[in-house]
């Protein structure tokens, strides 16, 4: 009786051994279901990754290397400003050629230190999380001297926006003077200009980028039209002077509105593939070609024209030394002046674009009806064209004073006083800081007053 259930006990010991197998069957099929779970996931991972890679090589791809920067920094700095280059050598005297020499090496190192504030700020960015496309020039005010730099900067930069459009408004109702023949006046090449800018401010990027292709060729046609007006003219200037220094702060300031492009640099470092290794090179090769191209047109212009060049050079082509038209090119200086008109033209836009929606956030219009925003539109092209009216003869110094007062600060005064703030410089690059700071600020000054006296006489 006793081994019965012994044996029941070996019994069952013996069904779970037979079971045991059963068991693990079942287990390894349950792990086979599992697999195939395990296999998508990883699957769906790996499509994930491959769909970030694949974004970020796009993304890459739209990126600019050092070629691309340097041609579009070269694009901003040859521009409308060679109209009056020839003018300031004219005025100032042969020295003018030295000066602008020290403005293209100083503006160069000033555009080099903006790829230094741009990394100098990533830290302050980063703890914020702003954003990399909020990494402008307001920001690095902000980095630099708190919410003081900030206001600094939007004043500055919505004031050289400004009086960029009225030199522009300005510049082309003399440019439609020129090409009429003098039947349009100024005071109706600015009325026509504006109404035509009115419409363009409805266009879209796209559309007036077609229009932004006539800025090279307006400028290759330009000097190709100086050469050949110089070589049918009868005589040269025979008069030179060396230096006129009762005419060098107005003379900079032309030069300075030249290279008027440094509000642009912080967004060319940001789109480029590798900013820290090839941004400076990109300056470098861009203000070289820049300088060598002002020089040589500023030297050329002065030993044909000399004192004689007008403030806008188109309206010395196809004309003698008195401005007697040469008999048989009359077309050039109507060639010339056309591209550039629809070149500036097509411009007016662009940069009323940033003003226009400053002050729609200002007023709090953004979410407005298109009829209240075109309104406004309107409003802005009126107070604009009524201060480029009463500016119609004063082209010469609407661009001087963009470029001794918003230019001082943009292109020489900011960079180095942000930079010896946030970069702790070494001696001598602080040494070379004061005396840029010492020459801008002489500029800014001097060459901000006697614009504006000149002005005021003009227009009384």
């Amino acid at each position: 009786m006793q081994d019965k259930p012994a044996s029941q006990a070996s019994e069952l010991r013996r069904r779970d051994r037979a079971a045991s197998p059963g068991v693990c069957q079942n287990s390894r099929k349950g792990e086979d279901q599992v697999r195939p779970n395990d296999t998508q996931k990883a699957a769906s991972s790996e499509a994930t990754q491959a769909e970030k890679t694949q974004k970020t090589q796009t993304d890459d791809s739209k990126l600019t290397n050092t070629r691309e920067t340097a041609f579009n920094a070269s694009s901003a700095l040859v521009g409308g400003g060679l109209l009056g280059v020839p003018f300031a050598f004219g005025q100032a005297g042969a020295m003018t050629s030295c000066l602008l020499l020290f403005v293209t090496l100083l503006c160069g190192w000033t555009s080099v230190l903006i790829g230094r504030l741009m990394e100098e700020i990533r830290p302050l960015a980063k703890k914020m999380d702003i954003e990399e496309s909020a990494h402008d020039w307001p920001f690095i005010g902000y980095a630099a001297f708190g919410e003081n730099g900030r206001r600094l900067c939007n004043l500055v930069f919505v004031a050289e926006l400004w009086f960029t459009l009225l030199a522009y408004l300005v510049l082309n109702g003399v440019n439609l003077n020129i090409i009429s023949h003098g039947v349009i006046s100024n005071q109706m090449g600015v009325l026509a200009t504006a109404s035509v800018s009115f419409f363009l401010l409805f266009l879209s990027p796209k559309a007036l980028s077609y229009l932004s292709a006539f800025g090279i060729l307006s400028t290759v046609i330009a000097v190709g039209c100086l050469v050949w007006s110089a070589l049918a003219m009868r005589t040269w200037a025979t008069e030179f002077t060396l230096l006129n220094s009762s005419s060098i702060p107005v003379a900079m300031g032309t030069i300075q509105f030249c290279f008027v492009a440094h509000a642009a640099f912080p967004s060319m470092y940001r789109s480029m593939a590798r900013p820290a290794q090839d941004y400076r090179y990109a300056m470098t090769y861009a203000f070289c070609f820049a300088g060598i191209f002002y020089l040589s047109l500023g030297l050329f212009a002065y030993k044909v024209y000399g004192s004689n060049a007008q403030p806008n050079f188109m309206a010395n082509l196809g004309r003698e030394l008195d401005l007697a038209p040469i008999q048989g090119l009359s077309f050039l200086y109507i060639a010339a002046t056309s591209c550039f008109w629809i070149n500036v033209q097509s411009s007016f836009p662009l940069f009323a674009a940033g003003l226009i929606a400053a002050a729609e956030g200002s007023l709090g219009i953004v979410g407005a009806s298109a009829l209240v925003r075109s309104v406004w539109k309107l409003a802005f092209i009126v107070l604009s064209t009524g201060v480029a009216f009463a500016l119609r003869d004063c082209l010469d110094n609407i661009v001087s004073l963009v470029g001794c007062l918003c230019g001082s600060c943009t292109c020489l005064i900011f960079p180095m006083l942000f930079t010896w703030k946030l970069s702790s410089p070494g001696r001598k690059e602080r040494a070379v800081m004061l005396v840029g700071l010492g020459y801008s600020f002489y500029i800014l000054v001097s060459g901000t007053r006697d614009n504006v006296q000149q002005i005021l006489n003009k227009i009384s």
